[in-house]
């Protein structure tokens, strides 16, 4: 009984002594540079008093504790993931739409599809092929053939224009630049303005 207390106190001190960090006089087994140990082994001045035995004990027990290895774990590093890409939404572009609407031009006339159109000197006034087409060169007469921005009959487009009646058969087919020619022909620098109701 006497010998197991021994062991059991010898233990004691073994453990004890890894806890604290000491290191032995003898040990055995040294660590190896992988194993990371958590306390030195006892000296010869922590196992004094001890049989040979006992030491022997004592270093056992200290060469099992300094063998059990500590696993470090590296530390985590958590990167944030980057923000989400900026999205610029351009302004909605603007589109020109064909010009068939008139717009006012120099000197007191007023352009279609970019092409002067009235004037009062060597084309119609503007009030006149307002009042005809609205500045339509599309325009029809849903009554007469009448048609196109200065409403032409058929008649007169052939008389005044033949070669144009002849190619786009109405005025409303013609390009705009056909019904200004005709239409500068007819007018007379205000000579034929009794063509038109004024």
């Amino acid at each position: 009984m006497r010998r197991i207390l021994t062991l059991v106190v010898a233990f004691v001190v073994a453990a004890s002594l890894a806890a604290c960090g000491e290191a032995p006089e003898q040990v055995s087994t040294a660590p190896t540079a992988s194993t990371s140990t958590s306390a030195a082994a006892p000296t010869s001045t922590t196992t004094e008093g001890l049989t040979p035995e006992q030491r022997e004990f004592v270093i056992a027990a200290w060469a099992a504790a300094a063998n059990r290895t500590t696993t470090t774990l590296a530390p985590t590093t958590t990167t944030a993931p980057p923000p989400p890409p900026t999205t610029t939404t351009p302004p909605p572009a603007t589109t020109t739409p064909p010009t068939t609407a008139h717009s006012p031009g120099g000197a007191g006339g007023v352009t279609v599809e970019g092409i002067v159109v009235c004037n009062g000197a060597d084309l119609p006034t503007c009030a006149i092929v307002r009042r005809e087409s609205g500045f339509n060169p599309r325009a029809r007469n849903p009554s007469s053939s009448a048609a196109g921005l200065y409403q032409f009959l058929d008649s007169t487009f052939r008389g005044v224009c033949p070669e144009a009646a002849s190619t786009y058969g109405s005025a409303a087919n013609a390009p705009v630049s056909v019904q200004v020619a005709c239409a500068r022909i007819l007018w007379d620098n205000g000579r034929g303005a009794g063509h038109w109701a004024l």
